[in-house]
């Protein structure tokens, strides 16, 4: 009786690491992606790297899942109610929400809304995600690299994913953390709704802008600069990087960036140029405030 107690605590303990291993949860993870259910995905995915941190499969795809999942989290709601954005057909499988517009196709910005306030929602918010998911990207080393989604998976079709996908993946989201740096490093001290009624009375030229705002594009914070120039440096690093990679390698299969050699060309030297000007350039800024 005793053996048979110890035979089914083994076979259960078994069965349930089986069941709790990163290519089961990253199974059950893709299902749900099939059926269009991102949050859930996202989670499996989540899971399978809190059993192993490493798993490159489960890097990509929790990385993807975890932007893409992100507008539907609270803050990203939140800012989504502020801007008066409906509040039906918020789905990123058939999107259909959008802001009250004039009847010049114009969007109305709500009362009291700054700047500031879109820039520090980024700053907080998307930016945090964004660095998380390129630092899941980080964990994939292998030049060999494959990954291949379904139609359901990706609703576009087949796609395979590759290292040289993953690193251009890389340098988008730096690109992405470049731009919330950059924005956030401004003294965007400006109501919306303020510019919009300039823009229903007339043109708007530049002037005026800043005639009215004259400090709206001063940098203000130092720092935030600093991490722009750095979050420059590696999208230009991965760029370079992914470019070489995706020109060298078959056509034979779908990728999700695949080769154009006449516009990547030309793209591909002057970034390598101007990472080579960054590299030993100081940005100078006048700081309205620390």
């Amino acid at each position: 009786m005793r053996l048979n107690l110890v035979l089914m605590l083994v076979l259960f303990t078994a069965v349930r690491a089986v069941s709790q291993s990163p290519d089961t949860l990253i199974l059950h993870g893709r299902a749900y992606l099939a059926a269009h259910d991102i949050t859930n995905a996202n989670e499996k995915f989540k899971a399978a790297l809190q059993v192993n941190p490493r798993h490159q499969s489960a890097n990509a795809l929790y990385a993807a899942s975890r932007v893409v999942a992100h507008v539907y989290s609270p803050d990203s709601q939140a800012m989504l109610d502020r801007l008066g954005v409906a509040l039906t057909n918020r789905t990123i499988y058939r999107w259909d929400a959008a802001p009250p517009h004039d009847t010049n196709g114009v969007p109305i910005p709500p009362n009291d809304f700054s700047l500031t306030e879109a820039v520090d929602f980024l700053r907080t918010n998307a930016l945090t995600v964004v660095r998380a998911a390129a630092a899941n990207l980080s964990q994939i080393s292998d030049p060999f690299f494959i990954l291949t989604l379904t139609s359901n998976e990706t609703t576009v079709g087949p796609i395979t994913i590759d290292y040289a996908d993953i690193r251009m993946l890389t340098a988008l989201l730096h690109s992405c953390a470049l731009f919330a740096e950059y924005m956030s490093s401004l003294a965007l001290d400006a109501q919306l709704n303020a510019m919009y009624a300039m823009y229903g009375r007339d043109a708007v030229a530049a002037e005026d802008l800043l005639d009215q705002w004259p400090f709206v594009l001063e940098y203000a914070y130092t720092a935030r600069l600093a991490n722009a120039r750095e979050a420059f440096l590696q999208a230009a690093n991965a760029y370079l990087e992914a470019s070489t990679l995706i020109r060298a390698r078959s056509l034979d299969a779908v990728h999700l960036f695949n080769s154009d050699t006449n516009r990547l060309s030309p793209i591909f030297y002057s970034i390598s140029d101007f990472r080579g000007q960054m590299t030993h350039f100081c940005w100078g800024f006048r700081a309205s405030r620390r």
